[in-house]
Formats: structure tokens, sequence, C-alpha cells
């Protein structure tokens, strides 16, 4: 069973790592700044900007690829509901939602820039804690509960003519 849960992780975050990010400003890091805005009342746990390897396995152009990862005590469904519908408020579209019980993963875009929001509960993210470290995420996982919610956002830049390029090769991975 937990390999199941391992893998079932590793599919959603090389979703969320290896394909889709966004850039964050380090000057707004500390904010909840940056191109993608954060959920209400989370924790910054850490960010890495992704490079070589990740960025080179993609079949289109990016640049500023970097995932960052928030902690909060709200509920998934608040989460979800934010990354899913509001954050439209901010200039995001909506490209993909994908709800569960347990985790969620919306896809989103504005202009160039693409983002996956992956969004587990705490007990499921540490589980596949392996997998936040391959990726240069260094969380301090006592910080993190059983029942908070961690929020990977992972994005990128579309180099691409067309940003639909982009999309069409994250949603179809």
């Amino acid at each position: 069973m937990r390999k199941a849960t391992v893998n079932t992780l590793r599919t959603w975050i090389v979703v969320g790592l290896a394909a889709l990010v966004l850039p964050f400003a380090v000057a707004c890091a500390d904010s909840g700044g940056g191109s993608v805005p954060s959920f209400d009342n989370s924790e910054r746990l850490d960010s890495a900007s992704l490079s070589g390897q990740d960025v080179d396995e993609l079949n289109f152009a990016v640049s500023d690829a970097e995932s960052v990862a928030y902690r909060t005590d709200a509920s998934l469904s608040d989460v979800f509901e934010y990354y899913a519908n509001t954050i439209e408020d901010d200039g995001w579209r909506i490209e993909q939602r994908i709800p569960d019980a347990t985790e969620a993963i919306s896809i989103i875009s504005n202009d160039a820039q693409v983002a996956t929001v992956l969004m587990l509960e705490g007990y499921r993210a540490y589980e596949g804690r392996s997998l936040f470290e391959d990726e240069n995420l260094n969380i301090n996982w006592d910080n993190v509960a059983d029942d908070d919610r961690v929020i990977l956002i992972s994005s990128f830049t579309c180099e691409e003519n067309r940003v639909e390029d982009c999309l069409n090769a994250v949603v179809n991975q």
C-alpha cells in the first residue's frame, strides 16, 4: 500500500515539478509574492530553482523554472477552491482542475507563465518527502502536521511562440 501511495505522489510531483513551474521573484518570496499568489495564511517552507536535467527533459522551451512549497492548516477544499476558482480574480486562467479526497491539482496560466499547484494532506506529503528532497526542497517536516495541507507550486515561463504549446504538453503528460 505504501508503494502505491509513493507512486501516486511521484506521478503528481513529476507533473508538478518537472513540467509546470512559476517564477517567484526572490524579493517577493517572504511576502508570498512572486507571480503566482500564495494561499492566505500559508507559511513558506522552501523554494528551489529548477534547471539542468529537470528543464532539459521537457519537450518545450522554458525559463525561470521554480518550485515553492507552503504549509497551511486550512482545509484541502478551501485551498482547492482558491487555486481552482478564486485565483482567476488575480488574472490567472484555470486550465485544468483535478480534485481528490487527499490531494488535488490545478494547472493555471497567466500570459506566458504556466503553473501547477499540487495540494496534499500533510501526511501524504510526508509519505512522499523523498520526492521533495530530490527536487532540492529542504522541508523541515517537524513543522508539518498530518492534518496540515502542503501546497507545492511549480512554475515556468513558456518560451515557445505560443503558450498553448506549453499548456498542451503539460496537460497531456
